[in-house]
């Protein structure tokens, strides 16, 4: 399920920094740790941007993130 930008419950708790939701939905089977919003910008992108350190970390824990989170309008690099 994506809003209009393309945004997804996962994206929704990175940018509300809602950590326990964020691991409430890293749960689940049907829940894409790569999806891109409208501005191609992913939830590693979004967890750095908004300064979530706990959720960047959580996220570099999954085998599956892209650890190279780039979009079309911002790049945020984790090194």
């Amino acid at each position: 399920m994506m809003d209009d930008f393309g945004w997804t419950p996962l994206s929704l708790a990175i940018s509300n920094s809602h950590e326990a939701v964020v691991k409430l939905l890293f749960a689940r089977d049907d829940i894409d740790l790569n999806s891109k919003d409208k501005f191609g910008a992913m939830p590693l992108l979004l967890a750095t941007e908004y300064k979530s350190e706990a959720v960047v970390e959580l996220l570099l824990t999954r085998d599956n993130v892209n650890p190279d989170p780039k979009s079309a309008f911002r790049d945020i690099p984790l090194l």
